[in-house]
Formats: structure tokens, C-alpha cells, sequence
């Protein structure tokens, strides 16, 4: 996912470049989507990494659950 964001992000700074030299903004949809894409790819992949990285997450227990987190604290497992 790395490759990709550095990827993305070389093809929107080398768009942006060519408009600025250019002088144009015909190519601005594109690099408003490839922008979207690259926002929400990395929002996509730290959301998951966040579920997976959760020390002692339970199989019954739902991602930012408190109810689950408090019984554990208490020393009682649901």
C-alpha cells in the first residue's frame, strides 16, 4: 500500500506541475479523483491495521466496544 500511495502521489505532483506549466486546469477532475482515491485507500488500510493491531481483541468482541473492554478490566469474560 506504500508503493501505491508514493505512486499516486508522484502522479498528482507531476498533473499539478504540468497545469502550473501549462496554464491550464484541464487535467484538475483527474487529479481530484487520484486525490480521493489516495485519501481513502489510506484511510481504508489504517482503519484495518487499527482492528488487527488490538492487544487481547476477543472473537466476540466488536471493534470500540466498551462493554467488552470494561468486563475485561473487571477480570469477567463475556
Amino acid at each position: 500500500m506504500i508503493a501505491s500511495d508514493v505512486l499516486l502521489t508522484t502522479v498528482i505532483l507531476v498533473l499539478g506541475a504540468e497545469m502550473i506549466i501549462g496554464g491550464h486546469t484541464r487535467t484538475l477532475p483527474i487529479v481530484l479523483v487520484l486525490t480521493g482515491t489516495a485519501v481513502f485507500g489510506s484511510i481504508a488500510v489504517a482503519r484495518y491495521v487499527s482492528k488487527h493491531d488490538k492487544p487481547g481483541a476477543g472473537a466476540g468482541d466488536k471493534p470500540g466496544s466498551a462493554a467488552g473492554t470494561a468486563d475485561r478490566a473487571r477480570g469477567r469474560e463475556s
